[in-house]
């Protein structure tokens, strides 16, 4: 409300984590910022906000945003949420509510628009709003900060596109050509152009039960293998020799994300243990806990599956 008439609205984003205290002055737009964290304590002007997985904290004087700071900091809060997505709901007529994954192509469109905003500005040591960043609203973001988020969004976009390739060669689908997209990448919403353009047209993200990789398998891989090409453009040009350092990259990319679930979990164990009076006796430690322990499980069976892959002797090896 602004005192003149209830006209203001507060979109917020898939799976946004409004902390304690905080206060949000309307209009605020988050729906491009999905699974951000608002911290505790933060007072949020009207703005709109353009960077997934972020974090925005109030130093005392000023917000300051994060880019992808949940994916490279908490990427336990992401396995968790897909794990309870998957298994929690119980809804016989509307179980597709829920039933989508946090890594699919929408979110990684997000991502990819986001990257490319942040590495369009650079050379300062702070960035101010808008008017230095697209997408930051009335946040601060530091140099520091832009690298990290560059380096968070690289490292998801290329281990979703990297997964869609290893799960073609275990599916027997590689022919001759390693990757041809079947299809041109969908720009959903025009949301791609849109939010890179001079213009800043507002938009909204297309709904996880809308996405149609929801329900045809054959987009989401069209998707993956676009993005693969746009990641890793010598793939079309080397075509079978470049597979091996692909697998490995991949290999590489599991493990590091099962690390940093392992590590944002160990993190609240640590603090627990030295606040609270019998913690380690009533919570799960990080090394039992069932997401962590399954994303370990998951970049053992990758490893698995390249190392089989590599030894059929098919690829000619290769190095980056």
């Amino acid at each position: 409300h602004t005192g003149r008439t209830a006209d203001q609205e507060c979109w917020s984003g898939e799976g946004l984590f409004w902390g304690l205290s905080t206060v949000i002055k309307f209009p605020v737009d988050t729906t491009h910022a999905p699974y951000s964290l608002i911290a505790a304590g933060v007072n949020l002007p009207p703005q709109r906000l353009l960077y997934p997985f972020s974090l925005i904290v109030n130093n005392g004087l000023d917000n300051h945003i994060h880019p992808g700071w949940v994916l490279s900091q908490s990427a336990y809060t992401i396995a968790r949420n897909e794990d309870k997505f998957a298994t929690r709901r119980k809804a016989k007529r509307h179980s597709f509510y829920t039933g989508w994954k946090i890594i699919r192509p929408e979110t990684i469109d997000l991502c990819i628009v986001a990257r490319e905003m942040l590495k369009r500005c650079m050379g300062r040591s702070m960035y101010v709003g808008d008017k230095d960043m697209k997408g930051i609203g009335k946040c601060i973001l530091s140099e520091k900060s832009r690298i990290s988020g560059i380096e968070a969004y690289t490292e998801l976009i290329q281990l979703y596109s990297l997964r869609g390739l290893l799960r073609r060669i275990e599916e027997n689908e590689l022919q001759h050509v390693i990757v041809t997209p079947r299809i041109k990448l969908i720009k959903r919403n025009h949301q791609y152009t849109l939010l890179t353009s001079p213009e800043g047209k507002v938009s909204a993200p297309v709904l996880p039960w809308d996405e149609l990789a929801t329900t045809d398998s054959n987009a989401l891989m069209d998707h993956q293998d676009i993005v693969l090409t746009q990641e890793f453009p010598k793939i079309e040009m080397q075509e079978k020799s470049y597979v091996p350092d692909l697998l490995r990259k991949l290999v590489d990319l599991e493990y590091s994300f099962a690390k940093k679930v392992a590590r944002s979990k160990s993190k609240d164990d640590y603090k627990g243990e030295r606040t609270i009076p019998g913690y380690a006796d009533a919570h799960v430690k990080s090394e039992d806990d069932k997401v962590v322990v399954y994303a370990r499980k998951e970049a053992a069976r990758v490893k698995a599956s390249v190392a089989n892959i590599l030894s059929n002797g098919i690829y000619n090896i290769s190095r980056l």
